[in-house]
């Protein structure tokens, strides 16, 4: 099961994210579910980098098959965006219900 939590500060704002495990739908390189994840998850912690003056903690751990991704602070706009992105394309697969026992996504406030 591949496990997506996204947190959100008190004021609502999304302020990071976790993706930890393999999604198990298919043979490791053939899963489609995890390669997309995957990339949205990398995508947005690269942009988050460069796109934005926000201060970002990334923890990448291939054996654990762990991303974790934190702004600290409040998110200014370009992270806003960014992060609200990534959001929209987790409750689009978790919304498709051939997914739905490979992929698991939750949030917590912070």
């Amino acid at each position: 099961m591949l496990y997506a939590t996204l947190y959100h500060n008190q004021s609502g704002k999304l302020t990071g994210y976790t993706l930890i495990g393999h999604a198990g739908m298919a043979q490791e390189g053939q899963d489609i579910l995890c390669a997309a994840v995957s990339m949205i998850g990398l995508n947005t912690a690269h942009a988050l980098r460069v796109l934005t003056e926000e201060d970002v903690h990334i923890v990448e751990n291939e054996d654990e098959a762990l991303l974790d991704v934190r702004v600290e602070g409040e998110p200014g706009e370009k992270a806003s965006v960014l992060l609200d992105a990534f959001d929209l394309a987790c409750q689009s697969i978790r919304d498709n219900a051939q997914y739905d026992s490979y992929f698991s996504l939750k949030r917590e406030e912070i």
